[in-house]
């Protein structure tokens, strides 16, 4: 009789090898089986590797240094044996060798983040009892038994802890870059590390003139979505739609990395847009409906609503963070809410494809070719600052007159001086 052991490790999902009784062992990954524990491997490695390219670049450290601290060798054979039932050689091996692939990651993705000056690692054979030393703060994958574990985060050497989680319900290319997000809210939370890390500059030069984009509501709060450059550089931004004359809003939260912001519209709402769940990735192909307020002050200011599909799954360069679409997209769409037929948005708008440029170097002129930044990197930027959202799996195919009015509800023009 078949047998699968499933685990939850570090902040991946990972498939154990599947046990035929008598038989040569398979082995699984990501619910794939390969032949042989070097083919497993090999694609975990390649998705360990996009999971921490996916992790942010912060731009200044937090503190100096941090210890990580993971099981050696000897612990997780121990431990996997328990698990598995089963002390072949080749099976531990290939347990211990996709955990160590694992830890590792978790290692690369925290000094790629740049929270820490330094990032030191260590291996041990027993969880406990673990010392700061003269580092900033200590993480410890506190490991009582395999398959069981927890991520406790010190920042001295007293009892004080603080558990580090991972949304285990992100796709995997984004759990990593989701815990380390966590990481550093939880020391920005609960300790003083942070308190002499350099500030945003407030000094930074004002943007000349007015310019303006397109958000969109993702809570009754009146906190919403758009661009970072729509909003870059703002001495005011004003939001304005059908119900919005002429509100001033604030700017909440910035990555510019990923061109995402978070606005605080000074107004209650009542429409608002619902993400949809990750769990049920874009395909290509798929039909999508874009809204936004393109060339203001010349076309209608009521909104502008246009179709398309899923041209493909990256962008630019194979830039996995962007869906290439064929809706029609003009100056001003950027911000804008990109959905799917449910109504569940799936994308920000971000780029139009520069025509001219494309025509001077290829001698022709590209037709419909845009870009939208994945919702999922949405949902952890919002997450990461405490932004309240709601994701939604409702697979309800909506008319394309009520996918017009209830994007209309929730959109809204931005202007920026």
């Amino acid at each position: 009789m078949n047998s699968k052991k499933i685990i939850s490790i570090i902040a991946l999902t990972i498939a154990l090898p599947v046990f035929l009784s008598g038989c040569v062992p398979t082995y699984t990954y990501n619910n794939i089986s390969y032949a042989s524990p070097s083919q497993a491997l090999q694609a975990a490695n390649s998705q360990f590797q996009r999971g921490v390219q996916n992790v942010d670049i912060r731009e200044s450290s937090i503190a100096q240094s941090i210890k990580i601290v993971t099981p050696n060798s000897d612990l997780i054979r121990q431990n996997g044996v328990s698990v598995t039932g089963n002390a072949q050689p080749v099976i531990i091996n290939y347990v211990r060798d996709l955990q160590i692939m694992g830890y590792d990651a978790m290692v690369d993705g925290i000094r790629r983040s740049n929270i820490f000056e330094q990032v030191k690692h260590s291996t041990a054979g027993s969880t406990f009892n673990h010392k700061i030393g003269s580092n900033d703060a200590l993480l410890v994958l506190h490991s009582p038994g395999f398959g069981k574990f927890q991520w406790l985060l010190y920042t001295d050497d007293s009892e004080a802890r603080y558990p580090i989680n991972h949304d285990a319900s992100a796709s995997f290319d984004f759990q990593l870059a989701t815990f380390v997000d966590q990481l550093e809210q939880s020391l920005r939370n609960n300790t003083d590390l942070a308190s002499n890390a350099p500030r945003k500059n407030t000094d930074k030069k004002v943007k000349a003139g007015t310019s303006s984009g397109t958000g969109f509501f993702i809570n009754s709060n009146g906190y919403a979505l758009t661009n970072h450059h729509v909003v870059d550089s703002c001495a005011t931004i004003t939001v304005k739609n059908k119900n919005l004359h002429g509100v001033s809003a604030v700017l909440i939260s910035e990555d510019p990395k990923n061109d995402l912001a978070v606005i605080k519209v000074n107004k209650r709402n009542t429409s608002f847009a619902e993400l949809r769940d990750i769990r049920n990735p874009v395909k290509q192909g798929e039909d999508i409906t874009v809204f936004g307020y393109p060339y203001s002050g010349l076309l209608s200011s009521g909104g502008n609503f246009s179709e398309g599909i899923i041209s493909a799954l990256s962008g630019m360069g194979q830039d996995s963070r962007f869906y290439q679409i064929s809706a029609p997209v003009q100056p001003g769409n950027s911000g804008g809410a990109m959905t799917d037929k449910s109504g569940r948005v799936v994308g920000i708008i971000t780029a139009k494809l520069n025509a001219l440029r494309v025509a001077s170097i290829t001698g022709d002129i590209p037709q419909n070719v845009n870009f939208a930044l994945k919702a999922e990197l949405a949902q952890i930027f919002l997450g990461s600052n405490g932004v309240k959202f709601t994701t939604t799996s409702s697979e309800r195919t909506m008319g394309k007159t009520d996918l017009a009015e209830s994007l209309q509800k929730y959109s809204f023009h931005i202007e920026c001086e």
